[in-house]
């Protein structure tokens, strides 16, 4: 993943596609389950989990996450406290997506 918040953001807008598939993820490896990638804008990408209206995640809430990213990758901190520190109710989405960068 890039050094930065802008440069992880520019991966995504170059690399993600609509219909991209996206297992879930999470430190302890793959959670079950998967989701596609709708849409990306500048704004948000949206995703598709299985059997499941999109939905649409901020990149505020990315970048909130991001912040934490290396703490949570080192076990530092576990998705529920990562989703009371963001504030997201998306956590399983972006940290999967941030591992989808990583892969």
């Amino acid at each position: 993943m890039a050094l930065t918040f802008e440069g992880t953001w520019a991966d995504f807008r170059n690399r993600l596609k609509p219909g991209t598939p996206v297992k879930m993820w999470s430190v302890n490896g793959y959670r079950g389950g998967s989701f596609k990638v709708d849409c990306f804008d500048p704004a948000a990408i949206t995703v598709i989990p299985e059997g499941r209206k999109p939905r649409s995640i901020s990149r505020e809430d990315f970048l909130r996450v991001y912040r934490q990213w290396p703490a949570y990758r080192a076990g530092k901190i576990g998705r529920t406290e990562l989703g009371e520190i963001t504030r997201s109710q998306n956590t399983s989405y972006i940290l999967s997506l941030f591992h989808w960068l990583e892969a």
